[in-house]
């Protein structure tokens, strides 16, 4: 997807970015803008 990381959280129900950052490190072992920038090299 093309939207911006805080637009995901907010869609998600996540009361904060920084919340949703915490959780998504925890289950991904990286950051939501770094799990994008790898997986987007993926598809070029």
């Amino acid at each position: 997807t093309t939207l911006a990381i805080n637009e995901i959280s907010q869609m998600c129900g996540y009361p904060s970015l920084q919340y949703f950052y915490s959780v998504f490190k925890k289950e991904y072992v990286t950051t939501p803008k770094e799990y994008r920038d790898q997986h987007s090299e993926a598809l070029l």
